[in-house]
């Protein structure tokens, strides 16, 4: 192979690493805090520590709970002190994604919640939890055309103003993390990932939208990604 080939393989490696070692702390820090907290094989419990995900203080009191049982620099449980973590950056999706109005698609919600571990890794829940004890909620999901901006609605019965369709989730939560930090690529499918916990069911990343830390875990390589330079909205070419 040439040097440059070898360079990618070695890069390739550290981060895959990273990826499992990130994936093996949200599980079991989740699995800690049920230990601790005398709950076998449900995630609910841990995802409803603050109360209902529909109040954003809630997500702060998932956060501390999270912090308790990781080695960390420090916690930034708002958007309002996420300076104090490193502040707000960009993270690209997997590839090239319309967020729908023209712009790319990026991950941002490491930049309203996050724990700086020790080795300099980021990680953020993210509470999904409902009332019914059941984790099972539904969701507005806009309709894109083929080149994925949303469709207006004229009916005027769409919350958002396009067309779309409500879907139904019984996931309790996410876990984000970013598995170096401020440092680069920060991309979806490289070194940042997205957990979700069902209820009683086993964690779950199969969609490359949220990094497939399953695919990782699996052939020990990461998805296929796409480089490319985020745009506002507006600026979106094919």
């Amino acid at each position: 192979m040439t040097l440059p080939m070898l360079i990618a393989k070695y890069q390739e490696k550290v981060l895959v690493t990273a990826a499992k070692k990130g994936y093996s702390v949200a599980v079991n820090t989740v699995t800690r805090w049920n230990a601790a907290n005398e709950i076998v094989g449900d995630s609910y419990n841990f995802f409803a520590t603050g109360g209902s995900s529909n109040d954003w203080s809630s997500r702060t009191v998932v956060t501390k709970e999270l912090a308790k049982y990781l080695k960390i620099v420090q916690v930034c449980d708002s958007s309002n002190n996420i300076k104090n973590c490193g502040g707000k950056y960009t993270v690209k999706q997997y590839k090239k994604l319309n967020n729908g109005q023209g712009g790319t698609k990026e991950e941002t919600y490491m930049n309203y919640f996050r724990i700086v571990l020790a080795d300099g890794s980021f990680i953020a829940p993210q509470s999904e939890v409902t009332d019914d004890g059941m984790c099972k909620h539904t969701f507005w999901s806009n309709a894109t055309d083929s080149n994925g901006f949303y469709i207006p609605d004229t009916s005027g019965n769409s919350p958002t103003g396009f067309q779309g369709e409500y879907k139904s989730s019984d996931n309790c939560g996410y876990i984000h993390i970013d598995t170096n930090g401020l440092k680069g690529p920060n991309q979806v499918g490289k070194d940042y990932f997205r957990i979700s916990f069902s209820k009683a069911g086993k964690p779950n990343s199969s969609s490359n939208s949220i990094g497939n830390l399953d695919y990782v875990l699996k052939y020990d390589k990461l998805i296929e990604t796409e480089d490319y330079t985020p745009q506002e909205s507006g600026a979106f070419t094919q």
